[in-house]
């Protein structure tokens, strides 16, 4: 049975998500009690639109100072949950397919950076096609098992399994956004993905991103092993970073520079020192620091 939705937190769960201030909360003594009220944030939604300027919202007067802030809240919340952009931003919807479509969907790669990465490589080697145990890359993917699945353990090992268990039941051949493998095993977008630009051909943003990794200069460096097979064990190498960074990692993982993807954000560091003469990143001290998996498809 889904959870019930507090208001206060789903509000800051929401403003989280999209990276703008928390709700700030004023209360006050009045006669009869404690009045509250609340000021949310400016939001923007996808390329400017759908979203809503600054809002303030009041509660009931109620007794206890606590009561003030969640009636308060309560009303802010009324108003956010029917905003598109709330509904742009929402991890999970009941259905696990439309919680599928929704994370491969344009909107969906572009919040989930590590998934954007095994599609772009999908299309350009593999006819769109991904391993379904990817998905559970996403943070959408993880929030809708705690949410409608708490008794399955929260491990991409088991919620790959339920993926592959469910999906194939659920899918629509007459869907127009995605479709799956007879087995379970792959799925894919029926549109070609375009990455954040315009007009970028498939496998173009990876190309560029693996050509702004040539800057080892011959240090040691570690990388993380995360076979295609999901049974097999995740293993740290060790390898010589030589002039071209992506060959030599390619080499230490004894596997083609095609074969790989760089995904930020996961958890494991990387450094990459700058080649001699190239300027660093503003904002950026060296070396810098990439925190990254490697996955090898295949």
């Amino acid at each position: 049975m889904p959870k019930q939705i507090q208001p206060k937190a789903d509000l800051n769960t929401f403003y989280t998500r999209v990276k703008r201030t928390l709700p700030i909360y004023t209360v006050k003594e009045v006669s009869g009690g404690f009045e509250c009220e609340v000021q949310l944030a400016a939001v923007e939604g996808e390329e400017h639109q759908n979203g809503y300027s600054e809002k303030t919202f009041k509660g009931q007067i109620v007794k206890k100072k606590k009561d003030a802030m969640q009636a308060a809240a309560a009303a802010a919340h009324a108003f956010v949950t029917t905003t598109q952009v709330y509904q742009d931003c929402k991890p999970y919807v009941a259905s696990l397919w439309e919680t599928t479509k929704k994370i491969l969907s344009d909107a969906g790669l572009r919040r989930e950076t590590e998934l954007e990465g095994v599609v772009a490589l999908a299309q350009s080697r593999q006819e769109g096609w991904a391993p379904t145990q990817h998905l559970t890359l996403t943070r959408a993917l993880r929030s809708w098992f705690q949410e409608h699945s708490p008794g399955i353990p929260a491990t991409a090992l088991c919620m790959a399994q339920h993926l592959r268990d469910q999906l194939p039941a659920l899918q629509k051949p007459e869907d127009e956004e995605i479709e799956l493998s007879t087995d379970g095993q792959k799925v894919r977008r029926k549109r070609t993905y375009l990455g954040k630009g315009q007009g970028e051909n498939q496998g173009h943003g990876l190309r560029l991103f693996m050509e702004t990794l040539e800057t080892g200069t011959g240090r040691q460096f570690k990388a993380v092993r995360i076979p295609a097979d999901i049974g097999q064990a995740v293993e740290e190498v060790l390898f010589e970073g030589g002039v071209g960074y992506w060959s030599s990692l390619a080499q230490g993982l004894q596997c083609s520079p095609q074969d790989m993807l760089m995904v930020g954000k996961v958890g494991k560091i990387v450094a990459i020192p700058l080649a001699s003469g190239q300027q660093p990143p503003p904002d950026s001290n060296q070396p810098i620091y990439i925190a990254a998996f490697v996955i090898i498809e295949g």
